[in-house]
């Protein structure tokens, strides 16, 4: 079962493989009371004061990570149950380094949407309702990344063929979120000093020096900023003019580069549409 699985109608959250939302009809019924901060957002700001001038200077602002708060009431046939669903959400808010899926569907925004947290604390109480089956638990969630993405992948693919040096493709972000999506662009060999021009970033442009064989692909990661072949890295690809282009909302034209001519080139932009 994949990450999303669980979730069949509007309203539900999946965090780990726990389904909230699920009830009334089931024990256990896990209510999700409140999701705080889901939608809400921060702004870092570059406005400084200025000694000639009354007022400030405006400078760039930049959402910044946020944190979710779960606060949970889960109603179950018995104490041995609540202690069941206790031990459940003690393991899904373990302590980890990796960023997760937190899952998500809400009426009015067609598609599962997720956004990547880390678990941070967990409040669960040892009270005299849960010695008859009723659990009430907060807990929180870390998102250094605030957007929230579609659960779905989306794929836009092009080739550059033999005797061409260039392709272009569209890919339509129907995200709404002005900072953009991330992509990860795709570039199969043989290519030799690739380009990738996003026309709706300033053409911001990815700039590689390199040569890539037949049977090897070339992954460029831009939110993490990593290049890399079969796993290895190749950071040393990138030029001292790279750029790091995003996937602005609505159709973004983007076109693809080598020098030389020699071998069919297939290459795909992959991401996510985005809100915050």
């Amino acid at each position: 079962m994949a990450v999303g699985d669980l979730i069949y109608r509007d309203g539900q959250y999946e965090f780990q493989g726990i389904l909230f939302n699920n009830g009334p009809w089931s024990k256990p019924a896990r209510y999700a009371r409140s999701v705080l901060n889901l939608w809400g957002r921060g702004n870092k700001s570059n406005d400084h004061e200025r000694d000639s001038d009354h007022g400030a200077f405006l400078g760039d602002d930049y959402v910044s990570s946020k944190l979710i708060e779960v606060h949970l009431d889960i109603d179950c046939a018995n104490a041995a149950q609540a202690n069941v669903e206790i031990l459940a959400l003690s393991q899904a808010w373990q302590p980890m380094t990796a960023e997760i899926p937190f899952v998500f569907q809400k009426a009015g925004l067609p598609g599962k949407k997720v956004i990547y947290v880390r678990p941070r604390d967990l409040d669960i109480p040892s009270d005299y309702e849960v010695g008859r089956g009723f659990v009430k638990v907060s807990g929180r969630l870390f998102a250094a990344d605030p957007r929230i993405y579609s659960l779905t992948q989306k794929v836009v693919a092009g080739q550059i063929n033999a005797g061409s040096t260039n392709n272009g493709i569209v890919a339509t972000n129907d995200g709404l979120f002005n900072g953009g999506s991330y992509p990860i662009v795709e570039i199969d060999g043989p290519t030799v000093n690739p380009r990738v021009a996003f026309s709706q970033d300033g053409n911001a442009t990815l700039r590689l020096d390199g040569s890539l064989s037949a049977g090897s692909t070339l992954i460029i990661d831009t939110l993490y900023r990593t290049v890399t072949i079969a796993g290895a890295d190749e950071y040393d690809w990138v030029r001292t003019d790279n750029q790091w282009p995003k996937l602005w909302p609505g159709v973004n034209n983007i076109t693809y580069s080598r020098t030389g001519t020699t071998g069919n080139s297939p290459w795909r932009v992959k991401f996510q549409d985005a809100w915050v």
